[in-house]
């Protein structure tokens, strides 16, 4: 994995957006900093519009949407292949396919949704080796 490469999880990116001081805006901060290439696909965005749109109460509409579009213009779009592998959740296939196609770091909240393999961090965990 390319330590300077990472996907993020909803979760992540909901939380970064949600606080200006957690482990996952620090994260989402390194990559705007050009610390880190954050790897997306077309289903990744789709997922996080989705998602953003659906609490915006929760959420600031202009920063989201700033979020997003930074996301599409700094960010590393990736066409990756499917994999079958079994989750509790099938939309969280997308990132995992993202991270291996990108040999990026998978960051979520969600551990127990996805293998226990040495690329997948929390937040906390990615920052403890590589912040």
């Amino acid at each position: 994995m390319n330590k300077n490469r990472v996907v993020l999880d909803t979760n992540v990116l909901f939380s970064a957006l949600n606080s200006t001081t957690g482990n996952s805006a620090i994260i989402f901060d390194m990559f705007l900093e050009n610390k880190l290439e954050l790897i997306y696909s077309d289903s990744i965005l789709r997922e996080y519009r989705e998602i953003l749109n659906r609490y915006s109460s929760r959420i600031d509409a202009l920063k989201a949407e700033k979020a997003l579009k930074a996301i599409e213009f700094l960010g590393v779009l990736c066409s990756p292949h499917k994999r079958e592998f079994v989750t509790p959740d099938i939309d969280d296939h997308i990132f995992y396919d993202a991270a291996m196609f990108g040999y990026a770091h998978l960051i979520t909240w969600n551990l127990k949704h996805y293998p226990k393999e040495s690329f997948i961090l929390s937040p906390d965990e990615f920052l403890k080796l590589h912040g």
